[in-house]
């Protein structure tokens, strides 16, 4: 099956979700990701952190005008979503830190936001937080969510 085949295909297992992301190159890429659909969760969408932490070096992404690519996840700097965009990861009622933090980036950019992340148990330093496995930290923004890639800071102030 073609790539342009997939659209309805896509359209019917999966949702669309919105995103700008910022490439290590300095381009921006308008378009969406499409999370998939998962019946266990109370939004009944994946998180986008489930494919941005997956097992996959390039990850599908449509482009505005109906044009398919594939990005690299290590050459992504960072993703802009609307706050209320689907996929979004649920925070628990419990152990969820909000601190506010601002992170420079490979490129001289700063970004600064709330840091939305559930505090591993144990774990109380910001250290342990951006040294934890993830590929990505949340920053909310108010209007919108940067998922930072870590790779790419070089310094986090708090």
């Amino acid at each position: 099956m073609a790539l342009q085949d997939t659209g309805l295909l896509l359209d019917s297992l999966n949702v669309p979700c919105g995103a700008r992301v910022r490439m290590a190159d300095g381009s921006d890429l308008e378009g969406v990701f499409w999370l998939p659909r998962d019946l266990g969760r109370e939004s009944r969408v994946a998180p986008i952190e489930a494919i941005l932490e997956g097992p996959k070096d390039f990850i599908p992404f449509g482009l505005q005008g109906g044009e398919n690519a594939l990005i690299c996840r290590a050459a992504v700097r960072h993703i802009s979503l609307p706050a209320r965009s689907p996929g979004l990861q649920e925070l628990p009622p419990v152990g969820v830190s909000f601190d506010l933090v601002r992170v420079r980036l490979d490129s001289g950019e700063e970004i600064a936001g709330i840091l939305r992340v559930v505090t591993p148990e144990g774990s109380a330093r910001m250290s342990d937080i951006f040294n934890a496995s993830s590929r990505f930290v949340v920053l909310d923004l108010g209007d919108r969510i940067v998922l930072v890639n870590k790779a790419r800071i070089v310094r986090v102030s708090f």
